[in-house]
């Protein structure tokens, strides 16, 4: 009965020429509102046996020099996965068997097809549809012969999922001691600049350095509103009335005062155009407060 229902909804609404336009449409998916729409009209027009495998094979057929589709196509398998999961482990299972044939066969060329099929199996296990194991499979396989364009494969694995897998608990672990690994073998191993820039890239990319954030110096109120009328308030406009808040602080205070002449010192914390402004502050100042001009 399943597979009568099949055949009726084929020839009702999966006609070859409609899907071969939803077919050539698929390099336009360019946005996720684009792929989501994509998703639906294939769910609602073309879902059939023979229509799933041809948009498989579309998707493996990615062109090597549109690596930039390969996002947006695994979006469109991770949203069609739920109820059609078919398509998934489909994709999956050619992408790891054109990556263990490309790895085996050990010829020095095409590159680009290489890399189209190692960053097609990154996005897919982000979204959770290639397993982690697997991935880390590819990654050992490529680490047994660490060299010409196995380092190319292995760094882009480590840009488009390394962090994924280094920073998930079931697959960190694992992910730690294939980093450790390839750090031991770019240290032993006499690789040339590029080689080494692009593992350097992927390590960083991988466990970046905790970044520390800037400790703000703490100041005094006074010396804060100092600072910000000499380095962001003062203009041509306002010379005058930025003026008449300087002469108002107390410049009997030692401490102030020295601050005061720091701040005037400091002359290339003002924005250039204002220098000039910064010079007219300093000769209005002059008449009530001349032992701090010429101190400055």
């Amino acid at each position: 009965m399943e597979e009568h229902d099949e055949e009726l909804f084929e020839g009702t609404t999966g006609l070859p020429n409609q899907f071969s336009c939803f077919v050539e449409k698929l390099p336009t998916c360019m946005s996720k509102q684009m792929v989501d729409e994509m998703a639906i009209e294939f769910c609602m027009n073309f879902n059939s046996k023979p229509n799933r495998k041809k948009l498989v094979q579309s998707l493996f057929s990615v062109s090597r020099n549109r690596m930039d589709l390969i996002s947006y196509y695994a979006r469109l398998v991770a949203t069609l996965n739920p109820i059609l999961t078919d398509i998934a482990l489909l994709l999956v299972e050619m992408l790891i068997k054109d990556f263990k044939f490309q790895v085996y066969k050990k010829d020095q060329t095409h590159i680009q097809s290489k890399l189209k099929t190692c960053k097609f199996i990154a996005e897919l296990t982000k979204f959770g549809l290639c397993s982690k194991p697997e991935t880390m499979r590819c990654l050992t396989l490529l680490l047994r012969d660490f060299s010409y364009h196995n380092i190319e494969m292995t760094c882009v694995l480590l840009e488009h999922c390394g962090r994924y897998l280094y920073r998930s608990p079931d697959s960190h672990p694992r992910a730690k001691a294939l980093l450790e690994i390839i750090i031991r073998k770019k240290d032993k191993q006499h690789l040339d600049g590029r080689q080494m820039s692009l593992i350097e890239n992927a390590l960083y990319y991988t466990n970046p350095p905790v970044a520390t954030r800037a400790v703000r110096k703490q100041r005094p109120p006074l010396q804060e509103f100092m600072r910000k009328l000499l380095y962001k308030d003062l203009n041509r406009a306002n010379t005058e009335k930025v003026l008449k808040m300087i002469r108002k602080f107390p410049w009997t205070d030692a401490e102030l005062s020295q601050y005061g002449v720091h701040c005037f010192t400091n002359i290339w914390k003002v924005k250039f155009n204002n220098i000039d402004c910064a010079a007219n502050l300093l000769a209005g100042l002059a008449s009530y407060q001349e032992d701090i001009v010429i101190r400055v």
